[in-house]
């Protein structure tokens, strides 16, 4: 087997953010022999207030999600915070970027906005192979909605530099194509789930739901990011009308931009626990101990082409699925995974009837069990992106 060195850039915190699916994807190729090094941007919530600049910094984040991984973590320094320590950033990432990237053989990008530019002509100087792995409409994702354009901008030349783009939906394959990307260095892999991790059961209950009093009800849950797209305020304004039965209680784990709507409206219903973000190593007892559980994404430019691997979690966890019907999920899951689908008008409706039909409850979680074990097994899916790293990288090169 080629073992490669793999530089992961990306513009995101990768110690404070919950592990997304690149975490997953890179502990686990660390484990076959790869040596793995991610550049990320330190986010400014894990900084002092006092603290103006940042250091450069390299260290090995080792076991973090995965036994025997090991990931190099190298920190660019930068001053100020916002918008300046992007561009500090931006100005004096070059030449920290240009000596990771003569030390490797190839390079994954997330990121563009803040080191987009510079991997790929660093790269192009270089002559290092590129490969983007495309997860979101990223321009729609800037918190300075001012800067959208130039971020587009931005994506149109850097998709267009790469030898090879992944998207992880057809809807996100199309949107590189259209910004730029050669159709045939474009290719759909979708994301994996931990089958290990999520597909293992376990006869304790979850402490946060024994500790909120709610082991042996019947429990919706959400669990992620609370975008303002993600279209909880729309089902929960409406549940206590529609849900009769007192042993069905509504479980939010999560934080974001709607935080503090859901907890106003959890405040006001008393069968609606809202937990705030809760340590990743608890959700998996969560779904477990869930009856239903749901992603009531709003269409959204954001949502749209996506597709949240929460829903992945449900389904390798054994747990039925009710989720609304974007184009991004849609055309990854098809109609026959075990995950049901309904628009967003008549979301409460369907969870009602769900919620009451255990035998159905039971058919379509067997069903997503299934499906996430044969077709979104994360490492069956992290070897395909491998393979498609090794396509870029003809020689072979030995880790000393």
């Amino acid at each position: 087997m080629q073992r490669l060195r793999i530089l992961v850039a990306q513009d995101m915190d990768w110690m404070s953010s919950l592990p997304l699916a690149s975490h997953h994807i890179f502990e686990f190729l660390s484990t076959k022999g790869h040596r793995v090094t991610v550049v990320d941007y330190q986010d400014d919530a894990g900084r002092p207030k006092a603290q103006i600049a940042t250091k450069y910094a390299r260290t090995f984040i080792r076991h973090r999600w995965r036994r025997n991984s090991q990931i190099q973590l190298v920190r660019i320094p930068r001053i100020g915070k916002g918008l300046i320590g992007r561009l500090t950033s931006f100005v004096l990432s070059w030449p920290f970027l240009a000596a990771e990237v003569r030390k490797t053989d190839v390079t994954v990008l997330y990121s563009v906005p803040t080191y987009g530019l510079q991997v790929v002509l660093i790269s192009r100087l270089l002559r290092k192979p590129i490969l983007f792995h495309s997860f979101d409409v990223l321009n729609k994702f800037v918190r300075q909605p001012e800067l959208g354009f130039m971020v587009k901008l931005l994506e149109k030349f850097v998709y267009r530099e790469c030898e090879a783009v992944v998207a992880i939906t057809p809807s996100l394959a199309n949107y590189v194509e259209e910004l730029g990307a050669r159709k045939n260095y474009v290719r759909i892999i979708p994301n994996g789930v931990d089958i290990r991790r999520f597909g293992a059961s376990s006869e304790e209950p979850s402490p946060i739901l024994r500790d909120h009093g709610l082991v042996g009800k019947r429990i919706i849950l959400y669990t992620g990011w609370l975008y303002p797209f993600s279209g909880l305020d729309h089902v929960l304004q409406g549940i206590d009308s529609s849900l009769k039965a007192e042993d069905v209680y509504f479980v939010v784990a999560g934080e974001g931009e709607l935080s503090q709507t859901i907890r106003a409206i959890a405040s006001k219903a008393p069968r609606v626990v809202f937990l705030g973000r809760v340590p990743f190593e608890d959700v998996v007892g969560l779904i477990q101990g869930s009856t239903l559980c749901i992603n009531p994404f709003q269409e959204d430019e954001r949502s749209v082409r996506a597709f949240p691997n929460k829903v992945l979690e449900y389904m390798a966890c054994g747990k039925p699925s009710l989720v609304t019907p974007l184009p991004g999920t849609l055309e990854v899951l098809g109609t026959d995974s075990g995950v049901l689908f309904s628009e967003l008008d008549y979301f409460n409706r369907a969870l009602v009837a769900l919620i009451n039909d255990p035998i159905r409850l039971s058919s379509l979680g067997m069903k997503a069990r299934v499906t996430a074990q044969t077709r979104f097994n994360l490492e069956s899916n992290s070897i395909a992106l491998l393979e498609v790293i090794e396509d870029l990288c003809p020689k072979p090169t030995e880790v000393n």
